[in-house]
């Protein structure tokens, strides 16, 4: 389940450190490729094709009005080729178009990790283990908009924290 979750979190724009199995193993890897298509909630179909090998520009987005293998593309075809990650996550972004996200803030990777959980997050339901050394205001706001939740009276009272803080200080 934990390798599964590995992929697919690479294959919708995750980053990768030294430790991944990717950098660790490039001989095995590198010549893999991996495609996901995703269905906005507009209706139209977005397949994002992201390669192992090492280089910083290895992913390129297509939009569709339909379901199909963009396998056949070649490299040049697509309508947005050759992105690094952080260009591909904004685009990606922008052609799901979730409002409620994009609203308060927060990418479709922000809620992705809520979706792709390792054993180690499933200890308390709302704080994800990548979370557990950082600040409440990381990861509160998001939970509250998903929820429902006044986004902006949450993020209010950790500011109004700080403020306290500072004038105890």
């Amino acid at each position: 389940k934990t390798y599964l979750i590995s992929e697919i979190d690479f294959a919708l724009l995750g980053g990768i450190d030294k430790r991944h199995q990717y950098r660790k193993h490039p001989k095995a890897f590198n010549q893999f490729t991996f495609y996901v298509e995703v269905k906005s909630d507009a209706g139209s179909y977005i397949t994002v094709r992201r390669s192992v090998a090492s280089g910083r520009k290895t992913i390129s987005i297509q939009t569709s009005t339909e379901s199909r293998s963009q396998l056949t593309l070649p490299g040049d075809d697509w309508e947005f080729p050759g992105l690094g990650v952080d260009m591909a996550r904004t685009i990606f972004d922008r052609l799901l178009g979730l409002s409620v996200l994009n609203r308060h803030g927060y990418s479709f990777r922000k809620g992705l990790t809520y979706s792709l959980r390792r054993q180690s997050d499933y200890h308390d339901e709302f704080r994800l283990s990548r979370f557990a050394i950082g600040r409440d205001r990381d990861w509160k706001p998001y939970v509250a908009s998903v929820l429902g939740l006044d986004v902006d009276l949450v993020r209010k009272k950790y500011d109004l924290d700080d403020e306290l803080k500072d004038l105890e200080a």
